[in-house]
């Protein structure tokens, strides 16, 4: 979040770890079992089809509906750069803008959809990273679906099971988790 503490979800709620004490600071119980994400003093999270906000300064009894879509069902991830884009069931990126869905696709590169296990994407980045474990890579698009590049191990068997991606705020690295081995990428 915006104080550099880390938010996850354990036992039925969002805790808020703080990196220099090393102590939960506070416990919120919201249901954002399958993904939440922050933004502006707002954490985002899914429940069933709906998409709701909370204030993180009133995060309790403060749930309002943001979006509401069959398309949020099981979805599987969020990441915010002012649109939410949306990792649904099937595996499909879907971009929404003040609660609507807006355009969005990938352009310029076949993209096996079927196996998308991650992405990522920040309010200041110019790319989408978008993990696709089914050839090997990870692809690179900007926001609007467009077709940057590509990261693909040279001898193509290295990138052979990608469990996750990241990439730091200044977007000047990528981490691929493949298998136990994590891959530092200068971009």
């Amino acid at each position: 979040n915006e104080q550099n503490n880390i938010l996850f979800y354990k036992d039925n709620a969002v805790q808020e770890y703080d990196t220099e004490t090393n102590l939960v600071v506070n416990s919120y119980n919201i249901n954002a079992s399958n993904s939440f994400s922050t933004f502006n003093d707002f954490l985002y999270t899914f429940q069933e089809d709906t998409i709701y906000r909370y204030s993180l300064t009133q995060l309790e009894n403060n749930q309002t509906t943001w979006a509401q879509s069959d398309d949020f069902i099981n979805a599987k991830k969020m990441q915010i750069a002012y649109s939410i884009y949306v990792l649904t069931n099937d595996n499909n990126i879907l971009k929404y803008t003040t609660g609507r869905p807006d355009e969005f696709e990938i352009n310029g590169i076949d993209i096996d959809t079927k196996e998308i296990n991650d992405f990522v994407v920040k309010p200041d980045f110019d790319n989408i990273y978008i993990s696709d474990p089914l050839n090997n890579r990870v692809v690179v698009v900007d926001t609007q679906g467009d077709y940057v590049k590509q990261f693909k191990y040279v001898d193509n068997i290295g990138f052979n099971n990608i469990k996750s991606i990241a990439v730091t705020d200044d977007e000047s690295t990528l981490f691929v988790l493949n298998n136990n081995v994590i891959y530092e990428i200068a971009l």
